[in-house]
């Protein structure tokens, strides 16, 4: 089985202190609950924080730190420039002003209409999210020009106020140059948070690609700009592996080098990709067990789900540039592990509306040593999403009408809701199959847990599977 599956195993409430031993012993207690302590585990992905790191040492299982999180350390630390923050301090007061006066709101509005201009309310950032800083940015940008107007009528704003809450030009200077800058990076995060397609593999492809197309410092750079490129550089970098060894037994490289969108490392040397091959040949013995699906046909996407991938496609071509190649050969014979892995790479990489986990599908037959390998990696999430939309979802559940529901009871609805909605996709798969003129489309729940396994999942339910899943696809320059 080639699908990504989410569940939620529990729900709980932790009395004791929050500590990183007391969080893996509450973990350990609901794997053995549901009786899969000793089922291999492919990684657990978590954010950066102590606690998380010391629960990942007790319980003795691959660690992968949350890439969105990572990612936002990073840019908050080019966000903490004087210069910039500064500018987003003052951008904050003059959008604040807004908020607060309905006067200055309604005349915004007026203005937004006569300038031709989007009628858009302006955005506030929040400070645990600075992708709320680059929204913020960009919509201040659009309605410059409105704004301008509202804070020089003087029957809107006092004179005073409008001196006290205008952007001087140095400021709007570095919101400028700083919104393209912190595009990609905003698209690297909202790509890297999906959940219906392997995201763990487009980690250090998306790294290479910032640090490569986006965060190079140009000589036309303004020296803030210089100054947040090299800090963002600087902060990324150190945060994953140095070493070469470390690097080609990283869970993110690994899982990279079995996706074929990417497979070909071409951000590694030559040494480096060696490397990786060796630390995959050591993984042959630790997925056995895992079984290999026959090769099964792959249904054509619809419209719908034609323009959501189109998207993803763009989104990643953006941030990649060149880092993936299109040589192929095909696989002809059964072979050694070693030998399927360098025959994979030499496939023609995936492009179109292929997904990677489809294309397994269609392949494990021919890999049989390497897909099941490739099965145990590409499932693990490159980001902590899923499980922290779980608390949106709890949300839902837990309202203020129904604040004494038991912790127990809270536990049991959020489980039973994650089986519903993998019921409900089944169904509406099928029905796709019969009609295939229909165009509804579900989604899963973002779920706690992550798991790729040949058995069923540990639910009462046995109904369950996902719609067809967002395509993403590298780069397709035939020239590379």
């Amino acid at each position: 089985m080639w699908q990504l599956r989410y569940y939620v195993l529990a729900t709980i409430e932790v009395k004791d202190h929050h500590t990183g031993e007391n969080l893996a012993n509450e973990i350990k207690c609901i794997v053995e609950d549901f009786g899969i302590s000793n089922t291999p585990v492919s990684g657990i992905t978590t954010d950066n924080a102590a606690n998380m790191v010391t629960m990942t040492t007790h319980l003795d299982w691959p660690h992968i730190r949350c890439f969105a999180h990572t990612l936002q350390l990073s840019v908050k630390a080019g966000l903490k420039i004087k210069e910039i923050s500064s500018a987003a301090a003052a951008a904050r007061k003059l959008v604040g002003h807004f908020k607060r006066s309905s006067l200055a709101s309604n005349e915004l509005k007026s203005r937004q209409r006569q300038l031709d201009l989007p009628e858009h309310t302006l955005l506030q950032d929040v400070p645990t999210r600075w992708n709320a800083t680059y929204i913020m940015f960009e919509r201040l940008i659009e309605q410059r020009l409105a704004i301008f107007a509202v804070l020089h009528n003087n029957t809107i704003t006092s004179p005073s106020d409008a001196r006290i809450l205008e952007l001087p030009d140095q400021v709007w200077k570095v919101i400028e140059d700083l919104v393209p800058v912190l595009k990609p990076l905003q698209v690297a995060t909202t790509t890297i948070s999906g959940t219906s397609f392997p995201t763990l593999s487009m980690v250090y492809p998306i790294v290479i690609g910032l640090l490569k197309n986006h965060l190079n410092v140009q000589g036309e750079d303004s020296t803030v700009l210089v100054k947040f490129k090299e800090a963002v550089t600087k902060d990324l970098s150190s945060r994953f592996p140095k070493s070469d060894h470390d690097l080609a037994t990283h869970h993110a490289v690994l899982t990279c080098a079995l996706d074929p969108r990417y497979k070909s490392l071409k951000f590694m040397t030559d040494e480096q990709r060696n490397l990786v091959k060796s630390s995959i040949d050591k993984f042959d013995t630790q997925t056995e067990q895992v079984p290999v699906e026959p090769p099964v046909a792959v249904k054509s996407e619809n419209t719908d789900n034609a323009e959501s991938n189109k998207a993803e496609v763009n989104a990643m071509s953006f941030l990649l540039g060149d880092l993936v190649d299109l040589t192929g050969e095909e696989v002809d014979a059964e072979k050694s592990l070693v030998q399927e892995y360098e025959m994979f790479v030499r496939e023609t990489a995936v492009k179109g509306n292929a997904d990677p986990l489809d294309w397994w599908k269609n392949k494990a037959d021919s890999y049989k040593k390497l897909a099941p390998i490739a099965k145990f990696f590409l499932c693990i999430p490159g980001t902590s999403v899923p499980s922290e939309r779980v608390f949106s979802d709890t949300g839902n559940i837990v309202t203020k009408k129904r604040a004494s529901l038991d912790p127990d009871t809270v536990n049991q609805l959020v489980f039973l809701r994650s089986v519903l909605s993998s019921t409900k996709t089944k169904v509406d798969s099928a029905e796709e199959s019969v009609l295939p003129d229909d165009k509804n489309s579900s989604s899963t729940s973002a779920l706690e847990v992550k798991q790729e396994r040949a058995s069923e999942p540990p639910s009462p339910s046995k109904k369950e599977s996902l719609p067809p899943l967002p395509l993403l696809e590298p780069d397709n320059d035939e020239d590379d």
